[in-house]
């Protein structure tokens, strides 16, 4: 509540055995909740979870797992990158992995895909802010004054939270 009245921001929290899980948990707990994660139901938020949604996944080797994927030799079924689960990736052998990744990566890979995660969390009080953002929709047009419009207040809305930073 002090921080939604005092910076303007919701916080959402994830509760759950691990750092990765709790990031997950997090993402049903939005905005302004929080969500618990318990052992026995990771297998069912890993069937619908992408692969690239989940931590140390959404860049290179996010890739390099998608890309894993799309082989047979995977021994895991062929499935559309956009569509692809940790489940799918949980199809994967280890011996695979090994053979397409060093042994930590692939270890990490087998890990993950099923919930565990060694990492421990970290201290990050006076942390800065990384990023700042501002979102604002508006419809289809042409019309350079218009954009311009657009552009000038998300500017605006973005200087004002650096100023507040």
């Amino acid at each position: 509540h002090d921080v939604l009245e005092i910076l303007g921001f919701t916080m959402s929290a994830g509760i759950s055995t691990n750092k990765m899980m709790a990031k997950l948990a997090a993402t049903y707990g939005k905005p302004n909740g929080q969500a618990v994660l318990h052992p026995e139901n990771f297998s069912t938020i890993l069937q619908t979870t992408r692969v690239r949604k989940v931590r140390h996944f959404g860049g290179k080797l996010g890739k390099q797992v998608l890309n894993l994927l799309q082989e047979p030799s995977s021994n895991a079924p062929v499935v559309d990158v956009d569509s692809a689960t940790m489940m799918d990736l949980q199809q994967v052998p280890l011996p695979v992995l090994q053979k397409r990744f060093s042994d930590d990566t692939a270890n990490f890979v087998f890990e993950a895909c099923r919930g565990i995660d060694h990492e421990s969390v970290k201290e990050t009080s006076g942390a800065l802010v990384k990023s700042i953002t501002a979102f604002k929709s508006f419809p289809p047009t042409s019309n350079v004054n218009e954009i311009q419009n657009w552009l000038s207040l998300m500017a605006t809305e973005v200087v004002d939270r650096v100023a507040t930073d």
